[in-house]
Order: structure tokens, then C-alpha cells, then sequence
């Protein structure tokens, strides 16, 4: 059930009077070397999203389960990182907890590079993990979403 609703990488961008601005995309990953379209720190270079960014309060990445299913968490957090050190150094007015990135939420749907539930269920433990640390180097929320795996669809 979980899983069919937060599937999609959604991108929400809050701006004053609490106007909303949801852009989903399907299989959308922090950086993706295949397909720009799927890739947030391609879509940040381009519009709409400059003008977004330049004109937002807050913004909302809800990111990460396919980046987990397919790379290792350490190589996530350094494309985060790389992301993060780009959008503050243009966009200075999102520093101090403007960004808000949840957690990855767990998953079954296994991959060539976890082929097991659990070796992609710990991958996304440690994920979350590193992604907690880098919220205090890059000062962005950090928001535990704390899905129990029993919620979930099959």
C-alpha cells in the first residue's frame, strides 16, 4: 500500500501564502548517468526549477528508493553531497534547514545489485544512516518517515 504512494521521486516547492508546487516523477534518482529526466541534479540545472529555486521558501525532496535499489549507500551520499554543495552555492537563501529530505522508505523490490530483500533492506538502513549524518555537514531537515516494512504492500 506504502509503497505504490511514495514510489514516485517528488519534488515539492513551498512558497509564501503556502502555495505548493509538486513535480512527481517516476524512478526519479539523485544523479542518474543514463537518463537526465530522472536526475535531480540535471533537473536543477533547468527550468523550471532555477526559477523555483530562486523563488522558494522550502523545498521538499522526496527521494531515494531508486538510488537504494541500485547503488550503495555511500555512493548516494556522495552524489547528495555533490548536490547539496551545488544548490547552496547557488541558491544561499535555502542554507539553514530550507531543504527537507525524508527518509528512504523501506522496500522489497530487489535488484541485480541486491538481490535479497535483506541486503536491500540493510543498504537502506545504512542509508538513512549516513543520510542523518550528512543533514548536519549541509544543515538541511532531515525527516524520519519511520515506516514500519509491516505497512507495506506486496
Amino acid at each position: 500500500m506504502w509503497h505504490h504512494i511514495f514510489s514516485p521521486g517528488v519534488l515539492l516547492f513551498f512558497h509564501q501564502y503556502f502555495q505548493i508546487q509538486n513535480f512527481p516523477y517516476s524512478g526519479l534518482q539523485w544523479i542518474n548517468n543514463y537518463n537526465p529526466n530522472l536526475c535531480l541534479f540535471s533537473l536543477i540545472q533547468k527550468q523550471p526549477f532555477i526559477s523555483l529555486l530562486r523563488s522558494t521558501s522550502y523545498v521538499l525532496f522526496l527521494i531515494g528508493t531508486n538510488s537504494v535499489r541500485n547503488f550503495h549507500a555511500t555512493e548516494i551520499i556522495k552524489q547528495i553531497d555533490q548536490i547539496f554543495t551545488f544548490l547552496y552555492s547557488q541558491y544561499s537563501h535555502l542554507k539553514d534547514q530550507k531543504i527537507i529530505v525524508p527518509t528512504c522508505i523501506p522496500c522489497f523490490k530487489v535488484s541485480k545489485r541486491f538481490p535479497t530483500v535483506v541486503s536491500l533492506l540493510n543498504n537502506i538502513d545504512h542509508y538513512n544512516h549516513l543520510l542523518f549524518q550528512l543533514s548536519f555537514k549541509h544543515t538541511f531537515l532531515y525527516f524520519d518517515l519511520q515506516i514500519p516494512t509491516n505497512w507495506l504492500g506486496n
